[in-house]
């Protein structure tokens, strides 16, 4: 028996690291894979892309600039029509303002219920802004259970405040983070709220807090968030930190404890500063296994763009294990003149999948697979990567999402005539398992755990959930039903390092597990 486990789980491991992928367009999806759609006069802009438990798809961007909303919420059936019980006509426009398409991401909580972020004005004509958040029942209905009817609006410090980045914690709290005005500079800033919309006073001061500036002469503003599975919460930063020019701009990661203070075990202060180069724009953070991972993509003095992907150690140090001393900036090929990566999902085996563009003279989508060490993936597609052009001009991919099939869709803009255009490409992927290429279906945390651990899942069902315990040798310690997400292992468990085998509605997960 003992044999045979050691097998299964070297079967398993090879299963995911060494499978040739095949990557084709899923013709059953738009035209040939594809779909163009128009949601304003002039230009869409879309910023945010999920995959419901059903497989419709939810988008959000933004539309021609209007002080009283210019921030959409539409939603595509399987097959990649617009989806008409969704809204009106399958689309949705919102109160909420971006003035510079930073904003306007949506999450999708664990009843379905939607949220986006933004800004509003308090008055029609006024120049200053809040943070503004709405919620949107599944059908795209307000969901007046939420602030007032639906919408929250919070002014952090009088000064002018904007919204670009929202994520949820396991206990249904809310992080909402953007910038805020202080004197004439913009500082990092971030709240919570209650399940209900209002400001929860447990975190930072009164729900609030500013996060300070790498550089207090210069502005600095949030490009995305990302709750970790301790409901710590890293925020990825525009600054310059490093540079003499302000618009010369590095990546700055911030970490926040779960009450909202600075994360002093984490860099300096709770800060770390990477430098690529030239201009270096952050797009992307997520964790693995306690690691973080930042990505976007950075310029040079001369022409062109490269990926840049950072990986740090939960303290805040550069992995040295992860490309050339924990940084990987790079073409796709080693040839291409403009590549660029916004979207990111970390796969359950630590791979990174990414969405962006690649140009030579017109941009096409760019879908971008790397291992673990930030080597690209050459399994992938045979080459590790897939282009896809739309109608020959430019082609720009800001979003990436896996659909419970296993496919894999990303969203973002097309030229059309003048103007872009929303843009959605889904694909399938031939001889993968459901296990590898499925977003991750469980949460376990705290690993490493002393006691007892949580498991949480967005989409199965725990009623219809077993777990099975080996330990590094293969040998089955344990298994039982899940009753409740929290488990105690203290008197099951010595401190060392084991596997948890999470099984429900014929899909499992193997996930390491650490007692300390």
């Amino acid at each position: 028996m003992k044999i045979k486990l050691l097998f299964l789980f070297c079967l398993v491991i090879v299963t995911k690291n060494s499978f040739s992928q095949t990557i084709t367009l899923d013709t059953s999806f738009g035209v040939n894979g594809k779909v163009i759609n128009s949601f304003a006069p002039q230009n869409d802009g879309l910023n945010s892309l999920l995959i419901q438990n059903d497989g419709k798809i939810i988008v959000s961007g933004l539309q021609d600039y209007s002080l009283s909303g210019n921030v959409f919420i539409s939603r595509f059936n399987i097959d990649g029509t617009l989806d008409n019980s969704f809204g009106v006509n399958g689309y949705v426009l919102t109160q909420l303002v971006s003035e510079t398409g930073g904003s306007c991401i949506i999450k999708l909580q664990n009843d379905g219920k939607i949220l986006i972020t933004g800004s509003k004005s308090p008055s029609v004509n006024s120049s200053f802004f809040d943070f503004a958040t709405m919620r949107y029942n599944s059908d795209g209905t307000i969901d007046t259970s939420f602030g007032i009817n639906g919408l929250v609006v919070t002014d952090l410090f009088a000064t002018g405040d904007f919204s670009n980045a929202i994520d949820v914690q396991s206990d249904g709290k809310i992080i909402v983070a953007g910038s805020t005005y202080v004197g004439t500079k913009t500082v990092p800033s971030i709240l919570r709220y209650l399940n209900n919309g209002t400001l929860d006073t447990s975190f930072g001061t009164n729900g609030k807090a500013l996060l300070g500036l790498f550089d207090p002469n210069k502005s600095e503003s949030t490009a995305c968030i990302k709750v970790l599975s301790d409901n710590s919460i890293i925020l990825g930063i525009f600054t310059s930190a490093l540079e003499t020019l302000e618009d010369y701009l590095n990546f700055g990661v911030i970490k926040v404890t779960n009450n909202g203070l600075l994360d002093s075990t984490f860099g300096t202060n709770g800060h770390v500063l990477t430098d690529f180069g030239f201009k270096d724009y952050i797009r992307s953070v997520d964790e693995f296994e306690g690691k973080i991972i930042a990505l976007g993509y950075s310029s040079n003095t001369g022409v062109g763009t490269k990926m840049a992907i950072a990986k740090y150690l939960p303290n805040g140090s550069l992995d040295s294990s992860f490309g050339i001393n924990g940084l990987v900036n790079a073409n796709k090929n080693g040839t291409s003149l403009y590549d660029a990566i916004s979207g990111l999902k970390v796969l359950s085996d630590g791979k990174m999948l990414c969405a962006g563009y690649t140009a030579s003279s017109t941009a096409d989508f760019l879908l971008i697979k790397f291992n673990v060490d930030g080597s690209v993936d050459t399994n992938f597609n045979s080459v590790g990567y897939l282009s896809t052009d739309f109608n020959g001009f430019n082609d720009l991919g800001a979003a990436v999402a896996i659909g419970n099939d296993g496919k894999i869709v990303c969203a973002g803009i097309t030229t059309v005539g003048s103007n872009y255009d929303t843009a959605l490409s889904r694909y399938t992927v031939e001889s993968l398992s459901n296990e590898v290429y499925n977003e991750n279906l469980f949460t376990v945390y705290p690993n490493p755990f002393t006691d007892s651990i949580n498991i949480t899942s967005k989409n199965l069902d725990f009623a219809n959930t077993s777990v099975e315990i080996y330990d590094s040798n293969g040998k089955l310690i344990s298994n039982f039903k899940l009753n409740s997400s929290e488990v105690s292992l203290k008197d099951i468990l010595s401190n060392g390092n084991y596997f948890l085998k999470i099984s429900s509605q014929g899909k499992s997960e193997i996930i390491k597990l650490i007692k300390k």
